[in-house]
């Protein structure tokens, strides 16, 4: 009788150990999704461990703009001052819920200075205060407020605009740019980290690492599409599952998987499906990292890498 073919999980990267390692030493724990408040607040806590050696821009200032009757908090991020476009739009992780532009400011900074364009992260309503299709329609918002008078007003060209975002930042950067290029309003192209694109929890990925051994369960992302769709009937609504819209037509598409996630099927799904599209886009899987390790920073040499590759190709589409 033969011995069952066994395969083991790709070895973790040593710069996200080492900063796992630290965060555990000072205290990180797992999260209770049944206190969004504490969890938001918890995120917030564990985040401000990776503020040193950040990345160094010339302005980094915090404005708002109006999204749909709301003035939302934006964070705009300059690498050079005389800088005033390309714009990217960042929204930022965090299950719909508990992330802000303070705890994604290191993948804003980054992306910042690797693309060499004026990046505007947004804070976005949350659930399940603000459950869909609010952020959606926020991002949509915006995108129409930085293409026009307000954009003017805090000195920024808009004439080439990309979306980005990581995690649930990605899902509703993708779905934005298909209701735009639908809208007639295209942008020029996304960068989406570490996505989810689908409401099905069913993947080998989501199988293969459900347990949260690597940080993001399934469990968790269960609980985040509850609080963000709350009972919304999603089936084939590509605003919530974006994968299943149309995907022909959209702008260059740089995606990023990390190889110990629950997600990473997500975006393997996704290129296939942009291939099938004729859509451009670029596929940079890096088996040793998990969900989230852009908020590390300068801290994992690796976000680095991650940053260089997606402002490569930003840098290439903006011309």
């Amino acid at each position: 009788m033969g011995t069952p073919y066994t395969y083991d999980d790709p070895p973790l990267d040593p710069g996200i150990a080492q900063a796992g390692a630290r965060a555990a030493s000072l205290g990180a724990r797992p999260r209770d999704l049944r206190d969004i408040p504490a969890a938001r607040e918890q995120m917030r806590r564990e985040q401000s461990w990776w503020r040193e050696n950040q990345t160094a821009l010339a302005e980094v200032r915090d404005d708002t703009l109006s999204v749909n009757g709301r003035d939302a908090r934006i964070r705009i991020y300059r690498p050079q001052a005389e800088t005033a476009g390309p714009v990217v739009l960042y929204l930022h992780g965090g299950g719909w819920c508990i992330g802000d532009v303070d705890t994604h400011d290191n993948p804003a900074r980054g992306l910042a200075a690797a693309a060499d364009a004026v990046v505007v992260s947004l804070d976005y309503a949350l659930a399940p205060e603000a459950p869909f299709p609010q952020g959606h329609e926020e991002t949509i918002a915006a995108v129409a407020a930085l293409r026009g008078e307000a954009g003017r007003r805090l000195d920024l060209d808009a004439t080439v605009l990309m979306l980005a975002g990581d995690s649930a930042g990605a899902n509703l950067a993708l779905a934005a740019a298909i209701a735009l290029r639908d809208a007639g309003t295209p942008v020029q192209g996304l960068a989406l980290f570490y996505g989810a694109f689908d409401t099905r929890l069913d993947t080998g990925s989501y199988r293969r690492f459900g347990d949260g051994r690597y940080g993001l369960s399934q469990f968790e992302m269960a609980r985040f599409f509850d609080y963000y769709l709350a009972g919304y009937d999603h089936a084939n609504d590509c605003r919530a599952a974006p994968i299943c819209g149309n995907l022909a037509g959209l702008p260059p598409a740089y995606l990023l998987a990390c190889g110990l996630d629950v997600l990473r099927d997500d975006t393997l799904a996704l290129a296939t499906a942009l291939a099938d599209a004729g859509v451009r886009h670029r596929l940079d899987v890096l088996p040793g990292a998990t969900h989230g390790f852009l908020r590390f920073g300068p801290e994992v040499p690796l976000t680095q890498e991650a940053f260089d590759a997606a402002g490569s190709f930003l840098r290439a589409v903006a011309r």
